[in-house]
């Protein structure tokens, strides 16, 4: 979901109150420090970023009648021209996205900052100072436990990742995997999630980084398992109790997280590791369970199915020596004995199963499968 869904109303104002604040900074002059106290930044030239700024850079332009298309041009060609190449950019969105007020402005320049960073290979980020980075990063780790709206949390947390894809491999930011570990095991239900969040983006991309610390990683996304408080925590899964976190989310209605169960069961199944065999007749017998669940929105009976027809086209071998043909069998004609809808092109419980029988008929022998259709 982009911006513009989450704030219809606030993205094109937001984006201008940026652009107005950074160009209204005042130029050849030398300011106090960012991030507090009177020592400037050495060949900055200028920066002064104390005072009135969020009353004239922000609050006005936020509730300035503007349509989203020209808001959106005007300001983007201003940050584009005149502010993001210089090396107040990173600086100056650093601080509106620690003391706006606004949720809409804050989420907006966590996002322009995350690009800031990355951009042309890391050229401003490495451009600063080591003790200017040291303070952003952390000043970040401190905002992101802090902070109120589930969303901006998220935010920060991929602008941690995207400086922790540099700093890591560079081993310039130690404390982070530390402070990471010790926010998973939080009594804070919010603290733990955005923790496993911040991992997960890093895990990604800088997994060597990691590999002293893997056991005690694994140990800490085990332990998330069990985490009775937070769905959000629990989805981070693996094998022993996935069918247990799906089947928490399912019953929440919350289908972006059963997505995510099932969609990290799927990637299993892809790479084919051995991790899940062993939980393999477990595995199948919930995806058929649950897409035959007439109780449940027909979406969440296909997310089940699909996941079933990844598990016959990954694990023929285990299915056919486990003996599921059968019991998989007899769930899909169940499944597709129910009404269809017209349009053929429209997706329905019962042409997903018919999908998995045709799979399960193309994978494995016909002699393993026909007996199973007409016992």
């Amino acid at each position: 979901m982009g911006i513009y869904e989450i704030f219809p109303g606030y993205i094109a104002p937001a984006f201008q109150a940026i652009s107005v604040f950074c160009l209204s900074l005042p130029k050849n002059q030398i300011g106090t420090n960012i991030f507090g106290g009177a020592q400037p930044f050495k060949g900055l030239g200028f920066l002064n970023l104390s005072g009135d700024w969020a009353l004239v850079g922000l609050h006005g332009p936020l509730y300035t009648p503007l349509s989203a298309q020209d808001g959106i041009s005007l300001a983007t060609q201003a940050l584009n021209k005149q502010f993001y190449r210089s090396l107040l950019a990173i600086l100056g969105l650093f601080k509106i996205l620690t003391t706006c007020a606004t949720p809409a402005v804050r989420q907006l320049s966590a996002v322009e900052l995350r690009k800031r960073v990355s951009a042309g290979k890391r050229k401003q980020w490495k451009k600063l100072q080591s003790s200017m980075r040291d303070i952003i990063k952390s000043r970040l780790l401190k905002i992101i436990t802090t902070e109120p709206v589930a969303i901006m949390r998220h935010a920060i947390a991929r602008v941690i990742s995207e400086i922790g894809k540099y700093e890591l491999p560079e081993k310039a930011w130690p404390q982070l995997l530390g402070l990471l570990i010790k926010a998973s095991d939080s009594p804070v239900a919010h603290e733990r999630e955005v923790a496993i969040f911040t991992l997960s983006n890093l895990m990604d991309t800088v997994i060597n980084s990691f590999a002293e610390s893997l056991p005690q990683i694994y140990s800490l996304l085990a332990k998330t398992l069990q985490d009775p408080e937070s769905l959000e925590v629990t989805f981070q899964a693996m094998i022993p109790q996935m069918s247990v976190v799906m089947g928490q989310t399912l019953e929440a209605s919350d289908e972006s997280g059963a997505k995510k169960c099932f969609d990290t069961v799927e990637t299993l199944l892809i790479i084919e590791v051995p991790l899940i065999n062993s939980h393999l007749a477990q595995l199948v017998q919930f995806n058929a369970t649950i897409g035959n669940n007439k109780a449940l929105d027909e979406s969440q009976r296909i997310m089940a199915l699909n996941c079933l027809l990844w598990t016959i086209k990954f694990k023929k071998s285990n299915i056919a020596s486990l003996e599921l043909i059968k019991p998989i069998v007899d769930s899909l004609i169940t499944i597709g004995a129910e009404d269809k809808p017209k349009d053929p092109k429209d997706d329905s419980v019962a042409r997903t199963a018919f999908q998995c029988l045709d799979a399960l008929s193309t994978t494995l022998s016909p002699q393993a499968v026909f007996p199973a259709l007409y016992a």
